[in-house]
This record gives C-alpha cells, sequence and structure tokens, in this order.
C-alpha cells in the first residue's frame, strides 16, 4: 500500500468516526432535551377525550405538574384557526412548568377532533369545543381558578367562552 493510499484510507475512518460521534451526540441532545427539558419542573401530558355540549367529540393534551396539590391554577388553550394543539405546545408546556394544569385542546374539524370546518361557522360551536376543557378542569377538583388563552381564532373564542 503507497503511502497515498494509507492517508485515503486514514482520513476515511477519521470521517467515519467523525460522523458516528456527531450521530450519537445528536441523537443523546435529542432525548436529552425532548424527555428531559427541565428536570426542576417535571410534568405529564396524557390524551384526553372531552365531549362538547353538543355531542362532537374534542381531542385534547392535558399537562399536569407532577408535584400538584390543591387550589391549583388551570388554563384551556385554544389553536387558531387549520391548526391543532401541537401548534400551542411551547406555551402548554411554560405555562405548565409555572404549575398550571393546561388543558390544549383541538376545536371541531381541527386536528384529531370530530366534525367538519363548517361546523365552527355556528356561533357556539367552538365555545362549547372550549367549555368542554374548562369542565374537565371543574371536574379534577383541586383546580381552583380557570383561565382561558388562545391564538387567533383560539382568542377570539376564548373571550367568547369568557361572556358565558
Amino acid at each position: 500500500m503507497t503511502a497515498l493510499e494509507q492517508l485515503k484510507s486514514s482520513r476515511k475512518v477519521k470521517a467515519l468516526l467523525i460522523g458516528t460521534i456527531i450521530l450519537i451526540v445528536g441523537i443523546v441532545s435529542t432525548y436529552s432535551f425532548t424527555y428531559n427539558a427541565d428536570a426542576g419542573h417535571p410534568y405529564t401530558i396524557e390524551h384526553q377525550t372531552l365531549v362538547s355540549g353538543d355531542g362532537t367529540l374534542i381531542q385534547a393534551l392535558v399537562y399536569t405538574p407532577v408535584d400538584t396539590t390543591s387550589d391549583c391554577p388551570g388554563v384551556v388553550v385554544g389553536h387558531g384557526f387549520c391548526e391543532n394543539k401541537q401548534y400551542m405546545q411551547l406555551l402548554s408546556i411554560e405555562l405548565v412548568k409555572r404549575g398550571f394544569v393546561v388543558v390544549s385542546i383541538d376545536f371541531r374539524g381541527h386536528g384529531s377532533s370530530e366534525g367538519y370546518l363548517s361546523d365552527f361557522e355556528r356561533s357556539n360551536g367552538l365555545v362549547l369545543d372550549m367549555l368542554a376543557g374548562v369542565e374537565y378542569l371543574e371536574d379534577l377538583g383541586f383546580v381552583d381558578r380557570i383561565g382561558l388563552a388562545g391564538h387567533s381564532m383560539g382568542g377570539g373564542t376564548s373571550m367568547l367562552t369568557a361572556l358565558q
């Protein structure tokens, strides 16, 4: 084997080794940030199916602080038009880390929920969806205050729901 061939072979081995190290670091970092993003504020996320006032099945993610005690606040979070509950995940995680129980819903005709996009045109369909989240929080028994939050369509629905 000539010196040039050994040098090329050595470069290939080094490149393969560096690539493998980068891949391992990337996988470990992704796992760490996904599952252990904030060990100081642990929380759980559960999928729930809520029933809206007109019988429409609404899918939700419920974020609960692990150290939940009585008398903690809750928030129902609604997304914008043509989005879903995952769009509001960063807000939901920030709220749960601050001690809130968060119910992030898929409005009817969005995400995994039943219904059609045309259903939201009925004046109170989206309000009924958000009220299903409010009722879920009330039924938990340890939530003493309930807030509403949303983006775009979810923000408007939050205001309409607050008027109920």
